[in-house]
């Protein structure tokens, strides 16, 4: 078994765009945060505020998965770290996560 190669996380590297960076997009309190969740290795992670207003998207965290191919998988510790950081930020809201329903397709 090879051995995960950890990077230390770069906040500024996985945002992609961030609408709450904007004055006044904040979900706020009591005001549902929606969490979209593509969990490939290319994937994202998009959140809407509960009136479908697009707040901002994350790329999936990655590592290094092999050394000599260079693949990548996705980092389950990253990701939940990722999740609660953008949970803890939105103070009085409440929050739910959508997962995409992924299914194996090989030979593609």
């Amino acid at each position: 078994m090879v051995p995960l190669v950890h990077s230390a996380p770069d906040p500024s590297a996985r945002r992609v765009h961030c609408g709450r960076c904007l004055e006044g997009e904040r979900v706020g309190v009591g005001i549902m945060l929606i969490i979209g969740i593509d969990p490939g290795v290319s994937g994202a992670v998009g959140l809407l505020n509960s009136s479908g207003h697009y707040l901002c998207v994350y790329d999936i965290p990655t590592v290094l998965a092999n050394k000599s191919s260079n693949r990548q998988m996705v980092s389950p510790v990253d990701l939940a770290n990722l999740l609660r950081e953008i949970v803890a930020e939105e103070k009085g809201g409440s929050a739910v996560a959508i997962t995409e329903n992924v299914n194996s397709m090989p030979g593609q």
